[in-house]
């Protein structure tokens, strides 16, 4: 689980996707507010949206819920092209 990623392609939201994914990596291993699940979250989640506004609510809840970063990418993931 530690080597795997977690991608939301399906135009985040409200990023509730990887907010379960974080929670599950906290059952896991008991990493809550620690640099070990910072870490993980850093470079193991990521999400996909092309609305501006929902990427910026995708990363606020990622930053509450513990990943300092929030890899969010603004592209339409049913667009090929992109």
């Amino acid at each position: 689980m530690q080597n795997r990623y977690v991608t939301d392609i399906g135009d985040c939201g409200s990023c509730g996707f990887l907010i379960h994914a974080i929670r599950h990596v906290h059952q896991l291993y008991g990493w809550w507010n620690s640099s070990e699940l910072y870490k993980y979250a850093n470079e193991y989640l990521c999400a996909v949206d092309f609305d501006e506004r929902l990427k910026k609510v995708t990363k606020a809840m990622m930053m509450i819920v513990g990943d300092g970063k929030a890899n969010v990418f603004g592209v339409l993931s049913l667009d090929l092209r992109e």
